[in-house]
């Protein structure tokens, strides 16, 4: 998919009107771009008026939304595509993990390699846009602050980059990477933090990377609407 930053955005909505002033390759993303916007606006406006019926699954409406996705060229879409494990191999297998406190509120945490067995609170998808989204939770992605928050693609505390140098898998934002912190290793049962940290070489900064899903309803659905096409477009 056409990924576009805000400043890139804003280009676009500059030129889009006198694209013929852009070379050809730029035309051609132009357009897929807005082709893109189109598709993910009738979706969600589509889901926004019959989100109550599919979300009780009625048949009819359930039927008529694949009727509909079929139409917009996204029947091979899949959300979910590609979810996996962070984990740390040097660093004791373990992974990346969320869980609900009494609170009520989710905790985003490194769990020793015993927590690690592949339920969806330690599974991942980095969506075509940068966002690392949770697979029990996909509205949600993991932002610097190691919390989960509704997923927007103008928030760049949201947008992870990969690095991959050598043996050295990490996921950056600037100068910094997602870190084990204090640099231990926790036991098969225990639990470590997650921090921010400046990026080097350290095992606690290695991760097995997962490849990026090229979903345009992963990337680009509205928070409320992806919870439920999550569900609904399992394959």
């Amino acid at each position: 998919m056409v990924s576009l930053l805000p400043a890139f955005r804003l280009f676009y909505d500059s030129y889009r009107n006198f694209k013929d002033e852009l070379s050809p390759e730029a035309q051609t993303e132009m357009v897929r771009y807005t082709q893109q916007q189109i598709k993910i606006y009738r979706l969600n406006r589509w889901v926004n008026v019959y989100h109550a019926d599919l979300d009780s699954g009625n048949a009819e409406a359930l039927e008529a939304f694949h009727n509909f996705v079929n139409e917009l060229g996204l029947n091979a879409d899949v959300p979910l595509a590609n979810a996996n494990m962070l984990v740390m191999p040097k660093m004791g297998n373990s992974c990346l993990k969320v869980e609900s406190l009494n609170t009520g509120k989710l905790n985003v945490y490194m769990s020793g390699k015993n927590g690690c067995t592949g339920e969806p609170s330690t599974m991942w998808i980095h969506d075509a846009v940068g966002k690392l989204h949770n697979q029990q939770y996909p509205d949600l992605c993991l932002t610097t602050s190691r919390a989960l928050t509704s997923c927007n693609n103008d928030l760049q505390g949201q947008l992870w980059g990969v690095t991959v140098n050598g043996d050295t898998q990490q996921l950056r934002q600037g100068n910094s990477c997602l870190d084990l912190y204090g640099g231990w290793t926790p036991s098969a049962d225990g639990r470590g933090e997650i921090t921010m940290y400046g990026c080097g070489s350290g095992n606690n900064q290695k991760w097995t990377i997962v490849p990026q899903n090229q979903s345009l309803i992963l990337a680009a659905s509205k928070g409320r609407n992806l919870k439920l096409l999550s569900k609904i477009l399992v394959k």
